[in-house]
């Protein structure tokens, strides 16, 4: 059965934004107090329980604003991925950890995942060829992608954000610098249909779409509002934010039941920290190599026969 989760993404949109320890706050000017954080250091925890199996990611960073630089660091199990998407030759380790730094308009991917890719699809090992560097250059404009790092910098617009959470009646329960919303299926739905009829700028500036775009999602999201009625029985959702003075957590939890009692749970558990950054670069003597140059290397490898 296949499992589409559009529609609570869309429902859900409004509760998401980038903390004083001043209870007295309403959550929106907590979310004001965080977003003068120009430098964060981050980590998460994303959970998907299906009541036979538990695939969870770890994520963790830093990011620096004024640079327009930051850091990633992810622990996947790579083994369950493959096999959950039909990959069942792949022969690596169960779980790996990539690291990969950012700025503007690039990515440094570290050697190690690459690496790893390589000996899965071609066969063979670069370092077992000679071939070792510490980072992989990817300029985005060259492969022609529109997203760029830097809009992880830029701080959301809350008072639309909270406009639209007041025209749909969203009211966080607070207790003390605690903020949670809880909401079920119809509510969820009717709230998703009603931001794609009534806000559909909201969503296509969200999500960066064109009008052609948008028309191709929402012809999916419409589907999908149907397969959500008839496959399951209960969906619940819960927010929750706790807003301390230099830091902030996240608790995001996403219940399905289905009409044949088969469940499934999404999970996202956040911190977030204030921090004092500068440049988030890679090393000074890091040998990093372009894409252009690692393709030439690689066919250069193969036609000698390696």
């Amino acid at each position: 059965m296949q499992k589409k989760f559009w529609v609570p993404l869309v429902a859900s949109l409004l509760l998401v934004g980038c903390g004083d320890d001043v209870a007295q706050l309403t959550y929106w000017e907590q979310l004001d107090v965080v977003a003068e954080w120009t430098d964060i250091e981050f980590s998460t925890t994303a959970l998907i329980d299906d009541g036979a199996s538990k695939l969870s990611l770890d994520l963790s960073g830093k990011i620096d604003s004024d640079t327009k630089t930051g850091q990633v660091n992810i622990n996947m199990p790579l083994g369950e991925l493959m096999q959950q998407a039909g990959i069942y030759y792949y022969d690596g380790p169960d779980t790996v950890s990539a690291e990969a730094y950012f700025n503007e308009n690039e990515i440094f991917i570290g050697f190690e995942v690459l690496n790893l890719l390589v000996e899965s699809i071609a066969g063979f090992n670069l370092s077992a060829v000679g071939l070792e560097f510490d980072y992989i250059q990817l300029n985005l404009i060259d492969f022609g992608v529109e997203f760029s790092p830097t809009s992880l910098f830029e701080s959301s617009n809350h008072e639309e954000l909270e406009q639209l959470a007041n025209k749909y009646a969203l009211e966080f329960e607070q207790s003390g610098a605690t903020y949670w919303i809880e909401l079920a299926k119809d509510e969820l739905i009717n709230l998703a249909n009603s931001i794609m009829e009534s806000d559909a700028s909201f969503v296509k500036e969200l999500f960066n779409m064109s009008d052609s775009q948008f028309e191709d999602f929402n012809q999916t999201y419409e589907a999908e509002v149907q397969y959500f009625e008839a496959e399951f029985s209960e969906i619940d959702m819960r927010y929750d934010t706790t807003f301390n003075t230099n830091d902030y957590n996240i608790d995001f939890t996403l219940d399905f039941l289905a009409t044949d009692d088969y469940s499934i749970k999404f999970g996202l558990d956040t911190n977030i920290k204030k921090a004092n950054l500068s440049a988030v670069t890679p090393a000074e003597d890091a040998v990093l190599v372009g894409i252009e140059d690692l393709s030439s290397l690689l066919f250069m490898l193969m036609m000698s026969g390696f």
